[in-house]
């Protein structure tokens, strides 16, 4: 923390970041014009109102967990409107192209790129609640400790058809009036 801020940063959250923390932090260095009413919104302990034709968050388990993604949608609704929505946009990008990096890491028998790019989509993939793709990156992590790519394919493929579910998933928290379509079929 203090070689952070000797460097020049204005404040520093370590890892794991608490969603307190998180949101004290970004309440201090926000304008107050750009996130109005953060003291009074509900935080840590009020869940995120059911967005129409989504699971409530006992149901079973899908791509994205529920209450991860409630957390995400309150902490986003605190700060910045429209924030929920670009997150899941730029997840979406950006784990096109890790996916990319991945399988070229692997052509190349690349095990340090490799974990390196499995690290950053597996937290990637947990800010979203995408449980499923972190647990397969993190298999992907030990590539680097074994230095081989014996085993990559099958969680590559593993990897890519859980985005796949992902994707639909959050296609459906952008869209609440398609997710609502889906059910009615």
């Amino acid at each position: 923390r203090e070689r952070c801020l000797a460097a020049g940063m204005d404040d520093y959250l370590g890892k794991p970041v608490q969603l307190p923390a998180l949101i004290e932090t970004l309440a201090r260095w926000l304008p107050v014009e750009a996130a109005p009413g953060v003291a009074d919104a509900p935080v840590a302990h009020t869940p995120p109102p059911a967005s129409p034709g989504l699971a409530p968050p006992d149901a079973p388990t899908g791509a994205l967990d529920r209450a991860a993604l409630g957390r995400l949608r309150t902490l986003a609704q605190a700060a910045t409107p429209g924030l929920f929505a670009q997150v899941l946009n730029v997840f979406r990008t950006d784990a096109e192209t890790y996916l990319v990096a991945l399988r070229d890491a692997a052509a190349r028998h690349d095990c340090v790129r490799l974990a390196r790019t499995a690290h950053a989509l597996k937290g990637a993939s947990l800010n979203v609640g995408a449980t499923t793709m972190a647990d397969t990156c993190r298999q992907l992590e030990t590539v680097e400790e074994t230095g081989s790519v014996v085993a990559v394919p099958p969680l590559l493929a593993q990897l890519e058809s859980e985005f796949k579910r992902v994707k639909i998933e959050i296609e459906r928290e952008l869209d609440p009036k398609q997710a609502n379509e889906d059910t009615h079929r």
